[in-house]
């Protein structure tokens, strides 16, 4: 079998030989992340932290984003099952107060 290398290692291995083509790869990397992120955030009515789809996630294997329910009634979407499945998708911590004011059939207030 051959070396087989995800993009956020080709974007090592080229950092290792020149950090201005790495930082240009990582820039690009999170441009798209952050693309995708927005239209997940979307489909699914998730939200993400500031930070978006960044690069600085080494302990995960490489460029991610976080994802949130917006409130603790929200149902987390079942494609998210295979990933990570002992984690669940949390309540974003900006909006837990809002739990408060929403109805425990699932509506929202504030949408």
């Amino acid at each position: 079998m051959t070396k087989i290398l995800s993009l956020d290692e080709m974007r090592e291995v080229i950092t290792s030989v020149d950090a201005e083509a790495g930082a240009r790869y990582t820039a690009l990397m999170e441009a798209i992340g952050n693309i995708m992120v927005a239209d997940i955030c979307k489909r699914f009515d998730l939200t993400t932290s500031k930070m978006g789809a960044t690069a600085d996630h080494h302990e995960i294997g490489g460029t991610a984003a976080p994802f949130y329910r917006k409130s603790m009634f929200q149902v987390s979407p079942p494609e998210f099952d295979d990933f990570d499945p002992d984690e669940e998708i949390e309540v974003d911590p900006r909006l837990e107060h809002n739990d408060k004011e929403d109805k425990p059939d699932g509506k929202n207030l504030h949408t």
